[in-house]
């Protein structure tokens, strides 16, 4: 059976006459129902990439949805840490101002921001997890930055508790002899400062503290030190 051929009566000849089309008008028909056929199957793949998957998508799905609550995870524990790491710089504070008297660490350097080049820069072109990624990385950097200088504050706490533990072991803290074995009752013994001179009878600063003893009384330490001097006085000072 042949191609249809299509007819259409000329009223003007009262005759039917043969449609002839162009392979223009057929190219362009072709070409729009190619195009619409395009599109529909483009709009249908959209429908079902989003609501029907393929079994690796689900795959890949459901790894990322871990992979997020993991992440919203670590970045909670970042901020519990540097709660802590806040908590120890105050103490750390506590420190330099009330026992050693010093000025803390200064705020600006326990902060410490960073100059120069973006660090982050390669990760800003990623629209989707960029902005998330560089949050978690600076709140890394922070931490590591805070831990450093913490660590090295603590060094300097730890030499200036040395320097005072050793001058506090040097600070006389008991008598050099033994109360019981005194010749005069402590409260009646020549102390530091002004006194009327025992042999000239006039006010002079005396530089000591007398403990009267018996010849060859043992005598013990007050605090850490070295003898540099001893010497034999006729008791006129």
């Amino acid at each position: 059976m042949g191609k249809r051929e299509k007819f259409i009566y000329n009223i003007q000849t009262l005759r039917f006459e043969k449609v002839e089309i162009s392979w223009l008008t057929i190219a362009s028909r072709a070409l729009t129902f190619l195009s619409s056929a395009v599109f529909t199957a483009f709009l249908f793949s959209i429908v079902l990439y989003k609501y029907f998957p393929s079994p690796k998508e689900k795959i890949l799905l459901q790894e990322i949805e871990v992979m997020k609550t993991h992440y919203d995870k670590v970045v909670g524990d970042l901020q519990t840490i540097n709660e802590e790491m806040k908590h120890l710089n105050e103490r750390d504070a506590y420190a330099y101002r009330t026992i050693f008297g010093m000025n803390p660490v200064d705020e600006n350097v326990w902060e410490g921001g960073v100059g120069g080049h973006d660090e982050f820069l390669s990760l800003r072109d990623l629209k989707h997890g960029g902005a998330s990624i560089i949050h978690a990385l600076e709140k890394v950097r922070k931490l590591k930055h805070k831990m450093v200088v913490q660590s090295k504050s603590l060094d300097t706490i730890i030499n200036l508790a040395n320097a005072k533990e050793n001058m506090l072991a040097s600070l006389p803290s008991i008598k050099p002899v033994r109360s019981d074995k005194l010749s005069k009752m402590v409260g009646l013994l020549s102390g530091f400062g002004y006194r009327i001179h025992p042999v000239y009878k006039v006010p002079r600063m005396h530089y000591g503290l007398d403990f009267t003893a018996p010849k060859g009384t043992p005598i013990q330490a007050t605090g850490d030190g070295v003898v540099k001097k001893a010497e034999y006085h006729s008791g006129l000072w």
